[in-house]
């Protein structure tokens, strides 16, 4: 089943490979943050890392494809994938470029 967006509605793919932004590129190589686990349990302000799958009509600055950033709690509909998410283009913080 297909997903088509309303107003400024997005729909973003978990990057199951890289899953938060506790993973980052610094000079071409991967380096890794590590926090212990009951930290990351109560950091409501932690990032995850997803691709744009589909897009509604009012989205200005996210386009199907882009590997973004999004706030951690984003996402309120079962879209009946796990790894699917719903959310506002404002839960985006930002996209990943190369």
């Amino acid at each position: 089943m297909k997903i088509e967006p309303f107003a400024d509605r997005v729909v973003v793919r978990k990057d199951v490979e890289h899953g938060s932004a506790d993973h980052y590129m610094v000079e071409g190589k991967k380096s890794v943050l590590f926090k212990p686990e009951a930290f990351k349990a109560r950091d409501v302000n932690r990032r995850s890392i997803g691709f744009v799958e589909a897009i509604g009509p009012d989205v200005k600055t996210a386009k199907v494809g882009d590997h973004v950033l999004y706030i951690k709690h984003a996402g309120d509909a079962d879209l009946g994938d796990e790894n699917l998410l719903l959310m506002y283009e404002a839960d985006l913080i930002g996209r990943l470029v190369d």
